[in-house]
């Protein structure tokens, strides 16, 4: 649940910047944390989706 807070964080971040280039990096930032977790998710086992 941390994780999924902290990708809605780096996205409504970068929701509020001026800057093209400040934005496409938080929202990579926030899909790369994204990518992890779901990793994560399906090495323990738990790949079934979140309601």
């Amino acid at each position: 649940m941390a994780l999924r807070a902290a990708v809605a964080w780096l996205h409504a971040e970068a929701e509020t910047m001026n800057d093209p280039k400040a934005r496409a990096i938080l929202n990579s930032a926030a899909h790369g944390l994204g990518v992890v977790a779901r990793q994560s998710k399906q090495r323990a086992g738990g790949d079934t989706p979140d309601p």
